[in-house]
């Protein structure tokens, strides 16, 4: 039996090799075909080295070095390393194989490093010394940082102390802000980066796949796939990052730019592993993995996890191992639609869905999953990776809210809280597009302050922030809420009345003249003050310009302080 099957694999570590094999010659090759399909479609890369040759290697190592998986078999470890890593061999033999080091690898083509972390293990392979090696990234997961405040300061903290690089570009292409990550991952001066364009970093070779994305997807639904790509640094070298770019518009809804998370992933620890055609040899790969693995039966019964799993979800392995994979789900329909899915595409990659743990707490998961398959072909099972983005999902939500605070109080008056003249004209020209279409009636209030220079040169400046104020207050307390207010400047304010004919604007206009001259006000003490406005009214006609109707409420105004203040004019 023993030569039987050392004629059927070469590569196989024999009984000799390894005696506490022991299971039936079946269950041994099931077990060897999990574990095997395991390996090849971890994102860890893995080899055997043996007398300072590659003997097997994965495929993600072929992948990550630009050969294919047969054509690395036979190679010299050393024509894997960067120059600078030469002494790397002469330290393995030093400490006799076994230890973990920082290296760099070489692409097949002689200029694409990978900086990697490397673990070397003494195994025996077809009865002689070797060695087994894993290679992974040393990229961290995003984590996620405190809540943002409310306030510029906080966000630029935030912003800056990201471990990940931010930019923003507009719709030419040029970068128009980035945080301190972004620079470093560069190594520009800031100077330098504003004197660049996104193509001028971005390899020439990516440039038409980048359109691609963005055209498809960020211009369509305003954010593209998590994708990679390379970028271009100072000196030349290019590395790999992965991104996920979002779309900026402005208040009209216009698209105006774009942003994006940028993750160097240079360091990202893929998986090297050279395969050991044994169950031991796949279940030292398994249990030392650091991302969360699972392997279950077609009913989705777990048949196997490893320890990073049970951290992940805080089940033990006995308890786990009486469930379903479906027991996870926040959402059951989640299930039916990953069974879908995956019997469609037969493999699924960086698919999201939401999980819950043990403590009942909800996180937000990458899948990385695979059928398995019996030697006859039929499904039996599938097996993959989990992956928590939790902190990734925070940050970018926290940075939305950020946006949408930061974009309110750009068209917002701060003293009085009514909305302010830039945001009065953007506004005014969406109801007269609105109106026009629909021929509906609008109307417009320009309310002016009666002698408020005098207020103010008598009582102050202070004193006369709260008669603005106060106003304010009044205007939004009196309006209904399809109408808006805003302060037009100085002591001028603006109501926009939707649906509202010009004489119908005249009640309205009476209510807030009427309660902002029954305030009172106390700008020295026990002696009180009141204060009142003249109020013009303009409807719209059809086909007039905006300059035209403003102009014609603002005219009507005062035409309200010629007729002794403290009153409303309207005439069409």
């Amino acid at each position: 039996m023993k030569k039987k099957a050392e004629k059927k694999s070469a590569t196989r570590i024999t009984r000799a090799e390894s005696p506490r094999f022991s299971k039936p010659a079946k269950t041994l090759r099931e077990d060897h075909e999990k574990y095997r399909i395991l390996v090849e479609n971890s994102p860890d890369g893995s080899f055997i080295l043996q007398e300072g040759k590659l003997m097997l290697a994965n495929k993600t190592l072929a992948r990550m070095t630009g050969y294919s998986g047969k054509g690395m078999i036979g190679l010299e470890l050393k024509t894997l390393l960067a120059l600078e890593d030469a002494k790397f061999l002469e330290k393995v033999r030093r400490l006799r194989g076994s230890g973990d080091f920082d290296l760099r690898l070489l692409h097949r083509d002689g200029e694409t490093r990978l900086f990697v972390s490397m673990r070397l293990r003494r195994i025996l392979y077809n009865g002689k010394p070797a060695l087994l090696g894993v290679v992974r990234d040393r990229t961290e997961l995003l984590k996620a940082s405190e809540a943002l405040e409310r306030s510029e300061r906080r966000y630029r903290e935030l912003y800056d102390n990201l471990r990940d690089g931010f930019a923003v570009v507009n719709l030419k292409g040029r970068i128009i802000e980035w945080n301190r990550a972004f620079q470093e991952m560069l190594g520009y001066s800031s100077g330098e980066i504003r004197a660049l364009s996104y193509d001028q970093i971005t390899p020439k070779k990516w440039h038409e796949l980048e359109s691609k994305i963005l055209r498809d997807q960020v211009m369509v639904r305003g954010y593209s796939d998590l994708y990679e790509k390379e970028y271009i640094r100072k000196g030349g070298e290019t590395f790999p990052v992965s991104l996920r770019t979002y779309l900026m518009r402005n208040d009209r809804g216009k698209p105006v730019g774009m942003w994006a998370f940028v993750r160097d992933i240079t360091d990202r620890k893929k998986v090297v592993d050279a395969l050991r055609q044994s169950e031991e040899k796949y279940r030292t790969l398994f249990e030392d993995s650091r991302d969360a693995i699972a392997i279950t039966d077609r009913d989705g019964t777990f048949v196997d996890v490893n320890r990073a799993m049970l951290d992940l979800f805080g089940y033990t392995k006995e308890q786990i191992m009486r469930m379903k994979f479906k027991d996870l789900y926040v959402n059951p329909s989640d299930a039916a639609k990953f069974q879908h899915e995956i019997a469609k595409k037969g493999s699924l990659r960086d698919y999201e869905v939401s999980l819950h743990k043990r403590n009942g707490k909800v996180m937000h998961c990458l899948f990385i999953v695979t059928q398995r398959r019996s030697e006859k072909g039929a499904v039996i099972g599938y097996q993959g990776i989990v992956r928590d983005i939790t902190a990734q999902k925070v940050m970018e939500e926290a940075l939305r809210e950020s946006e949408k605070r930061y974009r309110d109080l750009s068209i917002t008056d701060d003293l009085t809280g009514l909305f302010n003249q830039r945001h009065f004209y953007n506004q005014l020209r969406t109801e007269i597009d609105r109106i026009q279409r629909y021929k509906h009636p609008l109307a417009l209030l320009l309310l002016d302050v009666d002698n408020f220079k005098i207020y103010n040169d008598t009582y102050g400046h202070l004193a006369g922030d709260k008669v603005l104020a106060k106003l304010g207050e009044v205007i939004r307390n009196s309006i209904r809420k399809t109408d808006s207010g805003y302060r037009y400047g100085g002591e001028e304010f603006t109501v926009i009345l939707t649906e509202t004919r010009g004489q119908d604007a005249v009640i309205v206009a009476e209510r807030l003249r009427k309660r902002f001259s029954d305030e009172i006000f106390f700008p020295v003490p026990l002696e009180p003050v009141h204060v009142t406005v003249s109020v013009g009214i303009a409807g719209y006609r059809d086909g007039e310009e905006i300059a035209s109707f403003v102009k014609r409420a603002d005219q009507n105004m005062y035409e309200a302080k010629a007729k002794g203040k403290n009153c409303v004019y309207y005439s069409d």
